[in-house]
């Protein structure tokens, strides 16, 4: 993400929390969509997606 930042979620008290390497933390929603998932908090948006890994995307042609 941005200038590579990295971020911890974690679950508590059934509620969602992404913490950042600076230690500052923001409570996180989540978005089912099939085979990804939307993470929103602050300003931020993260989508991740299940891929093909069997292949890395690559053609066997």
């Amino acid at each position: 993400m941005r200038n590579r930042t990295r971020y911890l979620f974690r679950q508590d008290r059934g509620r969602l929390w992404i913490r950042d390497d600076s230690g500052r933390s923001w409570p996180a929603d989540r978005d089912d969509r099939g085979r990804g998932v939307v993470f929103r908090w602050a300003d931020m948006v993260l989508e991740a997606r299940a891929g093909n890994t069997r292949d890395n995307g690559r053609n066997n042609d």
